[in-house]
């Protein structure tokens, strides 16, 4: 089996699939490995690539047990700012670990998002929690809401919001 790509994911993926008894190849098109959790080293300057797998605890377990490490067997400390986006017409949207200050900068860029963002993010935490990683593989129909569910979702957000 081959894996496109060594950021943090695949890596984790690959550690997996060899404890399984698969051959995993893994396959990286930069110079380094890491993908969004990689680094660039420049004039002594380190940038981070990303961090997407530290903000999500269960995950971060997972791959870190995988690798008989934990949070406390590493050096991290918490960022302000995970990182910033520069757009062409010079806006810029720092991602922040404040989330009021990041619902600020949103809010300013496109007025309106809050609900379609809140929206967002309680369907994915429908399905999100219904992952079971201890029982195997997961078809589309076991984990998508029914459309019953998603309007009961969306009303429930549109209620918290303006009632």
């Amino acid at each position: 089996m081959s894996n496109n790509g060594a950021g943090i994911g695949d890596i984790a993926t690959s550690v997996l699939l060899s404890e399984r008894g698969y051959k995993a190849d893994i396959y990286e098109k930069t110079i380094s490995a890491g993908g969004r959790c990689g680094q660039i080293v420049r004039d002594g300057h380190r940038f981070v690539v990303g961090a997407t797998m530290m903000l999500i605890p269960e995950v971060r377990r997972d791959v870190l047990g995988s690798l008989a490490l934990t949070m406390d067997d590493l050096n991290v400390r918490p960022m302000d700012e995970i990182y910033t986006l520069w757009f062409d017409d010079g806006t810029r949207l720092a991602f922040t670990t404040y989330r009021e200050r990041m619902r600020q900068q949103l809010e300013k860029m496109e007025p309106g998002y809050r609900l379609s963002q809140e929206i967002i993010f309680d369907l994915n935490m429908m399905v999100y929690e219904r992952i079971d990683p201890e029982h195997g593989t997961f078809s589309s129909e076991e984990l998508n809401p029914t459309p019953a569910e998603t309007r009961e979702q969306v009303r429930g957000v549109i209620v918290r919001q303006y009632c």
